[in-house]
């Protein structure tokens, strides 16, 4: 009889609990995540610019330089200069206002007897871009004409980097 009773009540405890059990019900719903992407630094160059140092004479050794604040021309002997040059100009666009690092290469050959020993640019080293613009970069340098350099025309092309 015990075992009856101990049974009877297990039973019963069984039943109670299944009849207590709630049912859980779920509900979904979907959501996005969404971005947007954009070109944080876009850099076009002016194709009508290019650093240009002119024109010289190759009779004695001497420098041209050209300023890329105002493109003015000066030379180590004024008297090799046959027509004047410019200098050359990039426009950076940017989505928020960012300071941008400037970085030019340290010299370049154009053939021999013809380097650009030193490039300089116009802000210097940085420029605090903004979003409305305009955000213009100047480059110029320093030409090293040696005595005797080839008569030709000499291009060569060179990398302005900007870093954010």
């Amino acid at each position: 009889m015990r075992k009856f009773v101990l049974l009877s009540t297990v039973a019963a405890l069984v039943a109670l609990t299944s009849f207590n059990a709630k049912a859980t019900t779920n509900v979904t719903a979907n959501g996005e995540a969404k971005v947007s992407i954009v070109d944080a630094v876009a850099m076009t160059h002016d194709n009508s610019a290019a650093l240009d140092f002119g024109t010289a004479m190759s009779a004695i050794n001497h420098t041209i330089t050209i300023d890329p604040s105002d493109g003015s021309q000066t030379s180590s002997d004024t008297g090799q200069i046959v027509a004047t040059g410019d200098r050359d100009h990039f426009t950076v666009t940017v989505p928020a206002n960012m300071t941008l690092n400037i970085s030019l290469p340290a010299n370049l050959s154009l053939g021999t007897g013809l380097s650009v020993t030193s490039f300089t640019s116009s802000p210097a080293s940085s420029i605090s871009a903004t979003k409305t613009g305009p955000n213009d970069i100047y480059v110029g340098g320093t030409l090293a004409v040696t005595q005797g350099a080839a008569t030709g025309d000499y291009t060569q092309s060179y990398t302005l980097t900007i870093s954010y």
